[in-house]
Parts: structure tokens; sequence; C-alpha cells
């Protein structure tokens, strides 16, 4: 009896509530039911409140014969990936950074040098932190070794430059 009451009922709750859409104020209906009978229905024949999610119940696993052989499986690949990120990305970079700690270790007096902010010119002195570059005929700059980005290899005269 209760049964057949709750069904009766949530037909009755059965409603039509208008929704507005967003993008040009179409009206569309969109029937509603209560979930309250579905609930009362539920509570009666003993099952679980929910209408869509069926119970998971948990179940014990049995180890397996070589679960040490599947936890290597399972690590391998991600040991797999860092090799490759390793030799792809890691260690260029490393020999990198070592060339060019080489090449501002080496800077001296003449040498041609680009600063960090694109400033171009030529080494007059060396310290041990520092650099003091001419950039015009009468201005000189210190700059810090670490700034500097490139030195380029003495090139020949242009071959419109008249100046001796």
């Amino acid at each position: 009896a209760t049964v057949g009451a709750s069904r009766s009922r949530a037909a009755a709750i059965r409603t039509s509530v208008p929704l507005m859409s967003l993008s040009g104020g179409i009206i569309a209906s969109l029937t509603c039911i209560c979930i309250e009978a579905r609930q009362i229905e539920c509570q009666s024949s003993g099952k679980p409140n929910s209408m869509w999610i069926n119970p998971a119940y948990a179940q014990t696993a049995t180890p397996a014969a070589g679960s040490g052989a599947n936890a290597f499986l399972q690590f391998a690949p991600l040991v797999f990936i860092f090799i490759i990120f390793y030799f792809l990305m890691i260690r260029p970079q490393q020999q990198r950074m070592k060339a060019h700690k080489a090449m501002i270790d080496a800077v001296k007096k003449g040498d041609t040098v680009v600063t960090g902010g694109g400033i171009v010119g030529k080494v007059t002195r060396v310290m041990d932190g520092e650099v003091e570059i001419e950039i015009a005929p009468t201005v000189k700059i210190k700059v810090v070794k670490g700034t500097l980005s490139d030195v380029r290899l003495p090139v020949g005269a242009a071959a419109n430059d008249t100046t001796k």
C-alpha cells in the first residue's frame, strides 16, 4: 500500500519549470521529478537512498605471486621518462652552462663582448668579478662578468671602412 501511495504521490509532485537559455532568450521546458518520492520508495524496500549510484563493496585483494616484479613494471615508465629528460634537456643545458662559464672566464683585454642588456663594447680591463667595457671612444662602463652573454671573435675590417 505504501509503495503504491508513493508512486501516485510522485506523479502528483511532477512539475514543469521554465528555463531561460543564455544564448538568445529561448525558453525551454524542463520536467522536474521530485526525488522525495523516490526516497520514500527506497526506504520502504530497504535499498540505498540514491537513484543513480549503485552500492560498491570493497573486496579483499589476494597478493600476487610476483608482486615485486609487478611493482618494478609500474615504476619502470617513470624511470624511462626521467632518463629521456636527462639526455634531451638536463645534460645539454649543463654542457651549455659549462661552455658559457669557460667563455666568460677566458675574457681578456681587447675582446669584443655583448652584455645581457645588448650593449656591445671592447674590453679595456679585466678584474676578478668585473669587466670594464668601452662602448664609445670616451665612454667606459663596468659590468659584472656574469652579465656577459657573448664574446665575439675579432672580425676583419668592413669593406666600406675607410678609417685606419
